[in-house]
């Protein structure tokens, strides 16, 4: 049972120092308070109240310095519903009531490795349609010949989307595509089509 307390009490200050190290980071950040992860991939994997699977897309800096958080509840329809974590943004910053259940942890190295990519709130909100989120990853391009086709989401991340794609491929030219109607189908640019290899017959 002591050693039990005692893990305890270094897990409650470990997540307390990185809840800190975390606000501190936002704090300083020179370009926004806030963070949006574009893909799904990249999201921070975390448990809310009652043992419910999460991902977190987006962290940020609220007005009176708390931290908080977007999520969506993984396995919908495997016993857990969209209902049970809130749509909008999570106040986080009380580590008693979040310590056993959040990974601030992987929060904080999350914020530090794109910590250089803070922006606003405005430009950190989701991409929906309806009330529902949509999965608007740019990780969905298209290459071609001499070109990149980017899907575009009428959302101010969008050229900051396209200027990155456009420093990984310096000798083509990146085309934003308006992806809206695809995306609202659960799918995007590459997902609708297909590619050849050159000199393949069919």
């Amino acid at each position: 049972m002591k050693e039990s307390n005692y893990y305890n009490s270094i897990l409650k200050d470990v997540c307390a120092q990185a809840l800190e190290a975390s606000i501190e980071a936002l704090k300083n950040s020179t370009t926004g308070r806030y963070i949006a992860i574009p893909d799904w991939e990249d999201e921070v994997s975390a448990t809310a109240g009652n043992d419910i699977p999460i991902s977190i897309w987006a962290v940020g800096l609220n007005e009176q310095d708390h931290l908080c958080i977007k999520a969506f509840v993984d396995n919908v329809g495997y016993g857990y519903s969209e209902d049970d974590f809130p749509e909008g943004w999570v106040d986080i910053n009380d580590p008693d009531a979040y310590f056993s259940e959040m990974s601030y942890p992987d929060l904080y190295r999350f914020i530090v490795d794109n910590l250089d990519k803070a922006t606003s709130q405005e430009e950190a909100d989701k991409v929906e349609w309806e009330g529902e989120r949509l999965p608007a990853t740019y990780a969905n391009f298209l290459i071609l010949n001499g070109a990149v086709l980017l899907p575009f989401y009428d959302s101010p991340k969008d050229e900051l989307a396209r200027a990155a794609l456009q420093e990984a491929f310096p000798d083509r030219e990146v085309v934003g595509i308006n992806c809206l109607p695809l995306i609202k189908q659960h799918g995007s640019l590459h997902c609708v089509t297909m590619q050849y290899p050159e000199g393949f017959i069919l």
